[in-house]
């Protein structure tokens, strides 16, 4: 049994528009064509800069 969650899996919750909200506050550029996923693991890893283009 898990005692703990990821911050990936505890960001899928959040619906899209949620996770868009909190994105410029974390300084994750390319939201605007990131999908849910992407936004979670932007927002839980966001010292990866973000989405790759």
């Amino acid at each position: 049994m898990r005692t703990g969650t990821s911050a990936a899996v505890s960001l899928r919750s959040p619906t899209k528009a949620e996770l868009y909200e909190k994105a410029p506050k974390a300084g994750i550029k390319g939201r605007t064509h990131m999908t849910h996923e992407q936004l979670a693991d932007a927002l839980a890893h966001p010292g990866r800069g973000g989405r790759k283009v």
